[in-house]
């Protein structure tokens, strides 16, 4: 069973990451010996030896070892030999899963599991459902993989398989390194070291420290990587292992590329494509021919680069490689276009544009899209450049690249831009940011559930901990004799003490842990609602721009999208932040009310005042007015008939908070509608109390709003008046 792992470099540099596990070294003496005793064997002792001639043929002639396995699975089923039934599954099962078909793979190994139940036989039933962890892992179910490994993991323990431990605990820590849990992948890889010690499987140990040296160097920590590699690589050359060589050789090759040491990646990447040569491997080869031609281009030796990706270029045709044959000729247009000779990048781009959609490699095919469009705008294509990026851009929504998909948006505003066409490329570049800020928050959901994830893992690991180590106690106690009975008393007592010293202080720590989380679900929250705010508003200010350009002329109309462009930029500008400038907000509601009394056609007037407020220096949370503003324009003045309307905002101080007073002069809530009622409290007072809530909690204080009819107020005047207390800070 093969697992790889590759890392793409920002040149197209292949890295292979592997973990091995064994497979029957072929030699023709061995082969003659199974066919003659398979000749001279009666039925039921002939599904053993096809079995290991099946193992024999499995690399070199994978269809031969399928057929092979066929024939045993026949024979031991006729006799009810369930472990050879079991292994002939397994072998079937290697073998569709080396052709990618999962699922069938899938099938096999079930099948083999349960013929290894019948068969009592523990360690091959740890066995079958180590190849279901391989087969869901391959298929990128790790959550599945990490069961299945588990469940392998629990039946060598109990049967203190010491090898069968320590490939349990590899194999989880593949998953947690797959899954980006690179703490417990770590944890998994030390707790498997000894034991592979322990058993001598000097390939164990290598293994292991080939995995120690990928999870060390997705961390950054490049120098302990090639430690563990060299180490690895040291194990693999005393065992004759050309092939794992040749692959820990490009790795140690790959980390000093990173490292930008081009010398030692240079020898280390031609001592791995010497080996690969030597053993007639004609692709890995090739690989290692690109990865030296793009060493030399991140170097700067362009003319070096070309000879060398030239040569993998022959190679991978000669393999009929059509994937490598594309990749690589992508990467010679990106040296051509490093050198300025944009007419040979392009025509090498749309070379392996050709070979990628006849691949129907469609992630591919979006980045050499990509690639070609940028050609074309240096060579001064601009059209036929936003063809490229289009097509590249429908790749990227189709497959969910979101961030080939910004990049490709950020392109096609700047080819906008050149063409002049300043509003195109603006709204290019608005779907670029909006893009943007979306990863960004995906970053952090990342973040979180990778947290969430280590302290379940945590939790798990010292619960397994806590399981092993009341089972030693209880093997000590049935081993003492009588004799000793007071000694393993008092030694119980102090156990327990321990134990419930360990539990109060976890608890400890689990209630601060919980105390964290609420604070950061709090902040979370917060934020979430100021999100929702943002799209309603700039939803009905859009409103408002299509309202006004229908009905009003051009110049007036650029002047009116001029204020709300500056409007849009505020609010995209305040929505990233928890707490603005008063005066920031200020400014907002005076452009918002404008744009608003130029729509209406002058039906109203406002005044906005903040007298014996500093507000370039009093800090508010941003967006809890303007909905109220809002309906006081859509509920209170669109109303007026005959009488000219009037919007006043105060600021001023009421003991420890900020008070905001909205009056507007329309007929006020007691002729307001029932469906006027219902969007004035679903856009305005309950959400803003929501937020106000949270905003309490966060402060620690009270916060409310108020809403009053004036006419019923006593005063001879109408209209609707609305009190909001918000929380503040200052400089």
């Amino acid at each position: 069973m093969v697992f790889y792992q590759s890392i793409i470099k920002k040149t197209g540099a292949l890295i292979i990451l592997a973990v091995l596990s064994g497979a029957l070294t072929a030699q023709d003496t061995y082969e003659d010996s199974l066919n003659k005793a398979l000749a001279s064997s009666r039925e039921p002792d002939k599904s053993e030896i096809i079995i290991k001639l099946s193992y024999h043929y499995l690399k070199k002639d994978p269809e031969k070892a399928r057929q092979l396995a066929e024939e045993a699975r026949k024979i031991s089923q006729r006799h009810e030999q369930y472990l050879n039934t079991s292994e002939a599954y397994k072998l079937l099962g290697i073998g569709w899963q080396n052709q990618a078909a999962y699922d069938s793979a899938f099938s096999m190994y079930e099948k083999g599991l349960h013929f290894a139940q019948l068969a009592g036989d523990h360690a091959a039933e740890a066995w079958m459902y180590g190849y279901l962890g391989y087969v869901t892992e391959a298929a990128e179910d790790f959550i599945q993989a990490l069961a299945y490994y588990r469940k392998s993991l629990e039946i060598s323990l109990q049967n203190n398989n010491i090898e069968g431990i320590a490939n349990g605990y590899n194999h989880i820590g593949i998953i947690y390194q797959n899954i980006r849990n690179y703490d417990s992948s770590v944890i998994y890889y030390q707790k498997a070291l000894p034991l592979f010690e322990k058993a001598n499987s000097d390939k164990g140990k290598a293994e292991t420290y080939n995995n120690m040296g990928v999870v060390e160097f997705y961390q950054g920590d490049y120098e302990a990587a090639i430690k563990h590699f060299l180490q690895a690589l040291e194990i693999k050359q005393k065992l004759g292992d050309k092939r794992s060589v040749g692959i820990y050789l490009g790795n140690i090759a790959g980390i000093y590329q990173m490292m930008s040491n081009y010398p030692k990646a240079i020898e280390y990447y031609n001592k791995a494509l010497k080996i690969n040569r030597e053993m007639g491997k004609v692709v890995p080869s090739a690989i290692m021919l690109g990865n030296l031609g793009n060493v030399y281009q991140e170097w700067g030796k362009f003319d070096s680069s070309l000879l060398y990706f030239e040569q993998a270029l022959n190679t991978y045709k000669e393999a009929g490689n059509q994937r490598g044959t594309a990749i690589t000729t992508s990467n010679m247009g990106n040296v051509y276009h490093a050198l300025g000779q944009f007419d040979k990048a392009a025509r090498k781009h749309k070379e392996a544009i050709e070979v990628f959609t006849e691949m129907e490699d469609k992630q591919e095919l979006a980045n050499a899209c990509n690639k070609l469009s940028i050609s074309l705008a240096d060579l001064g294509s601009l059209d036929e450049a936003k063809l490229y990026n289009t097509r590249c851009i429908e790749l990227a929504r189709e497959l969910g690249l979101n961030q080939m998909l910004k990049e490709a948006y950020h392109h096609m505003a700047e080819l906008y831009e050149k063409a002049a066409n300043y509003r195109k490329a603006n709204e290019f570049y608005k779907v670029h940011m909006l893009l943007k800020d979306s990863l960004l928050n995906e970053e952090k959901h990342l973040q979180i559930a990778e947290l969430q994830e280590k302290y379940e893992t945590a939790e798990k690991d010292r619960k397994i901990a806590s399981l092993n180590q009341e089972k030693k106690i209880q093997d000590l106690r049935l081993s003492k004799q009588r004799n000793r009975i007071w000694f393993i008393l008092i030694s119980a007592v102090s156990l327990i003490f321990i134990i419930l010293l360990i539990v109060y202080i976890n608890r400890l720590r689990q209630k601060n842990k919980q105390e964290q989380l609420k604070k950061q679900k709090l902040e979370t929250e917060k934020k979430l609602l100021l999100m929702q705010m943002n799209p309603h508003f700039i939803f009905n200010s859009l409103n408002s721009v299509h309202s006004f350009i229908t009905n009003n002329k051009t110049q007036v109309a650029k002047e009116y999208l001029a204020r709300f462009s500056s409007l849009m930029r505020l609010i995209l500008e305040s929505s990233r932040k928890s707490m603005i400038l008063l005066e920031d907000e200020i400014e907002m509601l005076d452009i918002y009310l404008g744009l608003e009394k130029a729509r209406f056609e002058d039906k109203f007037d406002y005044h906005i005042d903040s007298a014996g407020i500093k507000a370039d220096e009093v800090w508010i949370p941003p967006m809890l007015i303007q909905p109220f503003v809002e309906n006081a324009v859509k509920h209170g003045i669109s109303n007026l008939t005959g009488n000219r309307g009037k919007i006043e905002i105060r600021f001023s101080y009421r003991k420890d908070h900020l008070l905001c007073l909205i009056d507007d002069n329309g007929p006020g809530i007691r002729t307001t509608t029932d469906a006027q009622k219902s969007a004035h409290t679903s856009m305005g007072v309950k959400l803003t109390n929501e937020r106000l809530n949270l905003l309490a909690s966060q402060y620690g204080t009270e916060l409310i709003i108020d809403i009053t009819d004036l006419g019923k107020s006593g005063e001879d005047k109408q209209g609707t008046r609305i009190e909001i207390e918000l929380p503040y800070e200052t400089d």
